[in-house]
């Protein structure tokens, strides 16, 4: 079998963005209405699963796809912002020219 599409998940394994997401979550809460995190209650947030996490802070269902629209844009802005380091660059580069190689 041939795969047309490989995707890999970069975060958790070569980038951690919970510091990020942290940093940000309370802005988030206050515009959207849901319970802020205290620094120390952040940490414990980082093992539970997505579901968890929205139980916690008492999300709605319905306020959902706003939060995730809006996070997604912050992220990319934050991205924007960040500087790569050459070993990234490098590393990043050269998946992309073997993306074109691969066997299957």
């Amino acid at each position: 079998m041939r795969y047309k599409l490989v995707i890999f998940d970069f975060d958790g394994t070569l980038v951690d963005s919970f510091p990020w997401f942290v940093q940000v979550l309370n802005d988030v809460a206050d515009r959207y209405r849901f319970r802020r995190v205290d620094p120390h209650q952040a940490e414990a947030l980082r093992g539970q699963s997505a579901r968890e996490m929205i139980r916690y802070l008492g999300i709605p269902a319905w306020k959902m796809p706003l939060i995730a629209r809006h996070m997604r844009k912050r992220k990319a802005e934050a991205l924007m912002k960040r500087t790569c380091s050459k070993a990234s660059i490098a590393c990043c580069g050269s998946w992309r020219r073997a993306a074109w190689r691969l066997p299957w």
